[in-house]
C-alpha cells in the first residue's frame, strides 16, 4: 500500500513539472483583466470535473472573485445565458475530443468570450483550435486500467486551486476582504477571534502560524529566563518551558534575543546561551526599559505580519508545537 501513495506522489509531481509555467502566467494574467474589466471566471466541465469546478468557484466567490459553474451538458440547454463577452471560460476535459465539449466551445466561440482549454492531450483538436490553453502531461491514472478520472481530476484542482490563491494575491484580496464572505463555521468563528478566545486560558493561547519563515523577537529577562537571576543567583536560569521553547524553534527562523542588560554582561550571557546549546542570530544589550514597538506591513495575500504576546514576568513558558494544514500552532503563556 505504502509503494501505492509513493507512485502517486510521483505521477503527480512529474504532472505538475510539466505544466508550461508561462501559459500558467498568461491565464493569471487574462483572469485579472476579466476580473478588473467587470467580466467573471467561469469553469465548465462535466462528470468528475464538476465537484473540481465547484470547488474552484467556491474558492473565488469566497474571495469575493466574481465566478461561476457551468455543467458542460446543461450550458447548451440554458445555462448559456450566464456567459458574456466580458467572461473567460475555462474548460475542463481529459481528452479534449468529448463530443459535449467540442460542441460547447462551437457555441462558446460564437459568444466572442475568451476561452482556455485545460487538458491531458496537446494534439486534440480543441487544443490545436483554441488560442489559450494549459496542457498536463500524464503517465498514468492511478487505476488498474488506467482509465477512471483519478489523478487528472486532482491535478485539475491543483492547477484550478493555484489559480484562484494567485488572483487573490495579484489582486490584493485581504483576510478582511475574505472574512464578511464566510462568517459561519470554525473558520467564520476563527475569523471572529472566537479561536483565540476558545484557547485564551490561564494555561495560554494556541497561535496559528503560516509556513514561512519567522522572525522570533524575544525579551530575554522575565520572559526566558528569571529576571535579574544573574545577579541575585549568581547566574541566569531559563523559566519552565523556556528553553524546550528555544530548541523548538525551527532552524529556517530567525532568533533575536533583547536585554536590558549593560553591554558588560554581554561575555557571561553569552556564555550562558552557549552552553545551554541555544541558537540566535543577534542579541541586542542596552534595550530601553520602555514598550517594545514593531511596525511591519501586512502581506497582500491577508497575512498578518506582526504578532505581539505578553506574559507575566517569571511565569513559566510552555510551548506546544502542532503539524496541520497551517503547519505551526504555539501554545504559551
Amino acid at each position: 500500500m505504502k509503494s501505492y501513495f509513493e507512485e502517486t506522489i510521483r505521477i503527480v509531481s512529474d504532472s505538475i513539472r510539466s505544466i508550461d509555467l508561462k501559459a500558467f502566467e498568461e491565464l493569471v494574467s487574462a483572469c485579472e483583466r476579466t476580473l478588473h474589466g467587470g467580466g467573471k471566471i467561469i469553469a465548465s466541465g462535466l462528470g468528475k470535473n464538476v465537484p473540481v469546478c465547484e470547488k474552484f468557484v467556491g474558492a473565488m466567490v469566497s474571495l469575493g472573485l466574481d465566478a461561476n459553474f457551468m455543467h458542460t451538458n446543461s450550458a447548451v440547454h440554458g445555462d448559456l445565458g450566464m456567459v458574456h463577452d466580458k467572461d473567460l471560460v475555462i474548460v475542463l476535459s481529459k481528452s479534449g475530443t468529448t463530443v459535449e465539449t467540442v460542441y460547447l466551445v462551437e457555441q462558446l466561440v460564437k459568444r466572442g468570450c475568451e476561452i482556455w482549454l485545460l487538458t491531458f492531450s496537446r494534439d486534440c483538436a480543441l487544443a490545436q483550435e483554441l488560442h489559450h490553453s494549459i496542457v498536463l502531461t500524464l503517465e498514468h491514472e492511478g487505476d488498474p486500467w488506467n482509465i477512471l478520472p483519478n489523478h487528472s481530476t486532482t491535478l485539475n484542482l491543483i492547477v484550478l486551486q493555484a489559480l484562484a490563491m494567485t488572483l487573490a494575491e495579484r489582486m490584493g484580496i485581504r483576510l478582511e476582504d475574505f472574512k464578511p464572505n464566510h462568517p459561519g463555521g470554525a473558520i467564520g468563528d476563527q475569523l471572529r477571534g472566537k479561536c483565540s478566545k476558545k484557547f485564551l486560558t490561564d494555561k495560554g493561547i494556541i497561535l496559528p502560524l503560516s509556513e514561512l519563515p519567522h522572525t522570533w523577537i524575544l525579551d530575554m529577562d522575565g520572559t526566558l529566563v528569571k529576571h535579574n537571576g544573574y545577579k541575585t543567583d549568581g547566574t541566569d536560569s531559563f523559566l519552565e518551558g523556556a528553553k524546550e521553547f528555544l530548541l523548538g524553534i525551527d532552524e529556517k527562523d530567525m532568533i533575536i534575543l533583547l536585554t536590558s542588560r549593560k553591554e558588560e554582561a554581554r561575555e557571561e550571557t553569552e556564555a550562558f546561551l552557549r552552553k545551554e546549546g541555544i541558537r540566535y542570530n543577534t542579541i541586542l544589550f542596552n534595550v530601553p526599559y520602555g514598550e517594545r514597538v514593531l511596525l511591519n506591513d501586512d502581506k497582500p495575500s491577508g497575512l498578518k505580519t506582526a504578532i505581539a504576546i505578553r506574559k507575566k514576568r517569571d511565569v513559566a513558558l510552555r510551548i506546544e508545537v502542532l503539524t496541520d494544514e497551517v503547519r505551526t500552532m504555539q501554545k504559551t503563556e
